[in-house]
């Protein structure tokens, strides 16, 4: 846990300004409050580093090594060697989402570029027990919504939401020859804070401003049951926990020196839903494996993403905010790719799939705005040495357009359009750390 406090004094402004108090807290709490943070993170949508990019997450099944951490806890199970992986990926957003509101064009929003790094380390730890442990970082900071309010846009949740420091570890046992079991805790994070205000109205100036932030960790529990039912076929079955990162946020204003408000800010701050996943490999040929996946999303959980506002003024005033449901729906990810062995160094490896939206047609009134997706990805990996490998993979994201047009002309919600698309490149290396085991 890690705790942050910051003080701010200001010199009053030479306009005087007399505005409601209620107007003026309520835009106080919104200025101190994050925009709301994002949902799915770079493994949740594609796996770990390079290798697993290159197929969208569809190889799952033949995971091995240190991306098994993540990808498929129960391949640790009676892993042969130590080994470890060093990733590092960048993402490009070049989303078109635009906004009108009576007859004032407001301009684009688009997520910021991402630059990622991923390090994991698995080791075997007996002859059918091994064990890993996975950091995922992006460099640039975590990507954020840039609206909290429920009648504007939100980006694209599949991937516009996503970015976020993520630790896993993981076990994996070797039950029978043909089946192994594997177990995985998620680190996550919340954010609980209080501040403590004063105002003068007269002055307009706010004469005080002190915040105390509180990063706090939990758990998420993964799973992970992997068969082998005959020599060329494998399967696996997956499942990560849902969590909900909310906030509450206490804040205690003065005004004016005389009358003291009591602010409560509370809503969801992240969401990531529980995960099933299925995935199978085929051996087709001695260098082919055919690979597909089907993730299993539960987006119904969803709760609103608008922060709910509760006010009392001297215990006088009571004044409280509302937030529109989402109206999120399960839904179902396919993925389909193949592996094939073009030269005893060199693998090939690409993928295709298709990510419906979870959310709703808009209808006007609010505009939760998200996007089908189609997905394509290819990829490499190059043995270097008898312990190196390096893997390269390239993936594309494209947005189908999606509108919302507002419900007449005098509602707030307006005319929204969501189209573009996501580019992303990833270069892993993957080192084995001491020789095979006999």
């Amino acid at each position: 846990m890690s705790s942050t406090r910051t003080a701010l004094r200001r010199r009053p402004a030479r306009a005087r300004v007399r505005t409601a108090a209620a107007a003026a807290l309520l835009a106080l709490a919104a200025s101190v409050l994050p925009a709301t943070p994002t949902a799915a993170s770079t493994l949740e949508r594609g796996g770990t580093g390079a290798r697993g990019r290159g197929t969208l997450g569809a190889a799952a099944a033949l995971s091995a090594g240190p991306e098994a951490v993540y990808d498929n806890a129960a391949a640790l199970g009676g892993i042969d060697a130590a080994s470890a992986l060093l990733s590092v990926g960048y993402r490009r957003y070049a989303v078109d989402l635009t906004q009108e509101r009576g007859h004032t064009d407001l301009p684009a929003v688009s997520p910021p570029n991402r630059t990622l790094a991923t390090a994991a380390v698995a080791l075997p730890l007996t002859s059918t027990l091994g064990a890993g442990l996975l950091v995922h970082l992006p460099l640039t900071g975590p990507s954020r919504l840039l609206a909290y309010d429920a009648r504007r846009p939100q980006l694209p949740l599949w991937q516009g939401l996503g970015e976020r420091l993520a630790i896993s570890a993981g076990v994996g046992w070797r039950a029978l020859p043909s089946l192994r079991l594997g177990l995985t805790a998620h680190v996550a994070a919340d954010l609980d804070a209080t501040g403590a205000f004063a105002l003068d109205l007269g002055r307009a100036d706010v004469t005080h401003q002190e915040l105390d932030i509180a990063l706090n960790s939990r758990l998420v529990p993964g799973a992970a049951l992997a068969w082998r039912p005959a020599d060329r076929w494998r399967v696996l079955l997956r499942f990560r926990g849902a969590y909900r990162v909310g906030f509450d946020v206490p804040l205690t204003v003065a005004v004016d020196g005389v009358t003291e408000a009591r602010i409560r800010v509370s809503g969801q701050g992240l969401l990531s839903p529980q995960v099933w996943t299925l995935a199978s490999a085929w051996r087709a040929h001695r260098r082919l494996d055919l690979v597909a996946s089907l993730r299993w999303e539960r987006w119904s959980a969803m709760p609103s993403l608008a922060p709910a506002v509760r006010m009392a003024v001297a215990d006088a005033l009571a004044v409280s905010s509302s937030s529109l449901p989402v109206g999120a729906a399960d839904v179902a990810v396919p993925q389909l790719g193949a592996q094939w062995r073009a030269l005893p160094d060199v693998d090939l490896r690409g993928s295709v799939g298709f990510r419906p939206t979870p959310l709703p047609r808009a209808d006007g009134q609010a505009s939760w705005l998200d996007s089908h997706a189609v997905e394509l990805a290819v990829g490499t990996t190059w043995r270097a040495t008898g312990r190196l490998e390096v893997d390269f993979a390239v993936t594309w994201s494209h947005l189908v357009p999606r509108r919302v047009v507002r419900a007449d002309a005098s509602h707030p919600v307006g005319t929204t359009a969501l189209s573009g698309d996501i580019f992303q490149v990833a270069l892993t290396l993957r080192h084995r750390l001491a020789p095979r085991t006999p």
